[in-house]
């Protein structure tokens, strides 16, 4: 039960360009989770924090699999932000597991 995250240090953003941030991510779960179980990807900014993604959780057997997340973050150009994943067992006690690797950001 409950939420755990894990946060980036600052990452100062160029000012220009096209910014992609990428990573690969998984959410496992038992028959036993529920829609309120998640993973998520925040950003936190000048202006606070914006949710970037969320992946509910479900009552069904889900095996953990990576995917490739990918989200245009352009609107934070020239910002200092950090990049925060959580994952979170949010209902009553379910087998739930998540995963995230190779986080990276990208100018174009």
């Amino acid at each position: 039960g409950g939420t755990t995250s894990v946060r980036s240090p600052a990452v100062t953003l160029p000012s220009t360009g096209t910014l992609t941030l990428s990573y690969r991510w998984y959410l496992a779960h038992g028959a036993n989770a529920s829609n309120v179980d998640f993973f998520r990807v925040s950003i936190v900014h000048n202006g606070g924090t914006t949710v970037l993604f969320t992946q509910a959780g479900a009552a069904s057997n889900r095996n953990g699999a990576y995917a490739l997340g990918s989200v245009n973050i352009s609107a934070y150009a020239g910002q200092s932000v950090r990049v925060v994943f959580e994952a979170a067992d949010a209902s009553t006690a379910s087998l739930l597991e998540a995963s995230v690797d190779d986080v990276t950001i990208v100018q174009s």
